[in-house]
């Protein structure tokens, strides 16, 4: 980026508001999403490429077979059976190109255990396996039990104590998790931004700017697992663009090919990542919705990117097509009941319907939410002139987000300043510095009266 230098103008670098606050309702567009979570208890993890499966728990019995509707085409859909029962349902057809071959489970394939089955018999597993799943034929490939060889892999088990909560993950998808981490991009899943009210109040979020692209992931919590889902915008800069930032999604024609992009184009090439989060948290449902209807297509929260913790504290990433998925008890969340989940964990709590104060009470979602003075845009004109990068940070290129919690008296004066989430010693004391130094803003208020309210302040500093 050039000769690096202690003006903050210069720097590129984030400040995020996310006030600590509950749902007040659930949203017709939320409720419309879904996500259907099958009782999995355990994985067992395929070591070892083309791995045959069987009917039964020895060598001798049946494979596990798949056939193919056709040789090829937009309506192609499979089917797996056994090949000594089942042989005489699924034949090959000249005619439509309909073929079989055995089904084989790949290396590293996560083949969840049969809930009916979870204890090995003669050193065999019995685990669900399903058909190839085509994108453009959905829920129409099937699912069966069979058995694989406890040599040809491991068993992952799936804890059910919480420690789900704890788990971080990269905020960019082109990024490992020891990359993301040497950048500063390997963040808890649960300490994202949120979006502050609409019909998709409290959704979290994370916003990652890498060169010319921006990319938004949202972390989904339901039962023992979390579901990541997101997608990538290229970002342009019109000077002549009125709005601060607009996100646009088409579809692109090019011969006979058609294929979906998006752009997100801001107005000022200064503040991007500021302008971009701050939109992200704050834009109307209108425009909120151009990425939900990208990201969860036909109403559905994506299932090909789930982790889980296993009892010895693994990270576990897989996949699966609740559609195609039989032999499991099943629940069905709406995307308003898991952005409850998600405010939950980050710190807030519901409020209920009768609404009294007192003059101590600190609240974390009053009626109206407090402001700073002059809104978004003087909030972050204040910290870009405040905030200075120590130098030595600079020169040990230290980066990354510090969070700083405080509480907005009655007056609008900022008290109780403490560090929530710290990155290094040098950052934090400087984010504590200039959130001390602030005026005064405008007071939350409940029933029209200012009320103290707990609030925080991720700061992100970036190199």
């Amino acid at each position: 980026m050039g000769d690096k230098k202690t003006n903050m103008k210069n720097l590129m670098f984030s400040i995020l508001a996310a006030l600590f606050i509950s749902p007040l309702g659930t949203s017709a567009q939320s409720e419309n999403i879904t996500l259907t979570v099958p009782d999995f208890k355990g994985f067992f993890i395929v070591n070892g490429d083309m791995v045959n499966l069987r009917r039964l728990p020895n060598v001798n019995s049946g494979k596990l077979m798949q056939w193919y509707s056709d040789g090829g085409s937009f309506d192609t859909y499979a089917q797996i059976f056994y090949a000594d029962t089942e042989a005489g349902k699924y034949r090959p057809n000249a005619r439509t190109g309909a073929y079989t071959e055995p089904y084989q489970a790949f290396n590293d394939q996560y083949l969840p255990l049969n809930p009916e089955q979870t204890e090995p018999q003669n050193g065999w597993y019995n685990v669900i396996a399903t058909a190839t799943h085509f994108q453009d034929s959905p829920g129409k490939a099937n699912s069966k039990p069979a058995w694989i060889k406890g040599t040809l892999g491991y068993i992952a088990d799936v804890t059910t104590d919480g420690r789900i909560r704890n788990i971080s993950i990269p905020i960019n998808p082109n990024l490992d998790d020891q990359s993301a981490k040497e950048c500063g991009k390997l963040r808890r899943a649960s300490t994202g931004m949120r979006r502050q009210s609409g019909d998709y109040k409290d959704l979290g979020m994370f916003c990652d700017i890498d060169n010319n692209w921006a990319s938004v992931c949202f972390p989904i919590f339901a039962g023992n697992f979390l579901y990541v889902a997101g997608m990538q915008m290229e970002i342009k800069v019109d000077g002549t663009q009125q709005q601060p930032v607009f996100i646009e999604t088409r579809t692109v024609r090019e011969n006979d090919m058609q294929y979906q992009e998006a752009t997100i184009t801001v107005n000022n090439p200064n503040g991007i990542e500021q302008a971009i989060e701050n939109h992200l948290m704050t834009c109307s449902d209108e425009e909120f919705s151009k990425i939900t209807k990208w990201v969860f297509k036909n109403d559905k929260v994506p299932t090909n990117n789930v982790f889980f913790i296993s009892s010895d504290g693994r990270k576990h990433m897989m996949f699966y097509e609740a559609d195609e998925l039989s032999g499991f008890e099943t629940k069905t969340y709406t995307l308003a009941e898991l952005n409850k989940l998600y405010a939950a964990m980050s710190g807030s709590k519901a409020s209920g319907n009768a609404r009294t104060t007192d003059n101590s009470e600190v609240f974390k979602a009053p009626d109206e939410q407090p402001e700073f003075v002059g809104g978004q845009t003087a909030l972050f004109n204040y910290l870009s002139n405040n905030v200075v990068y120590p130098p030595v940070a600079i020169q040990n290129n230290i980066q990354g987000r510090v969070v700083v919690s405080f509480i907005i008296e009655k007056d609008g004066s900022v008290s109780n300043v403490e560090l929530k989430y710290g990155v290094d010693p040098l950052l934090d004391a400087e984010a504590l510095r200039v959130v001390k130094a602030m005026p005064s803003w405008t007071p939350g208020k409940i029933n029209g009266k200012p009320v103290r309210t707990l609030y925080a302040l991720p700061i992100t500093f970036r190199l």
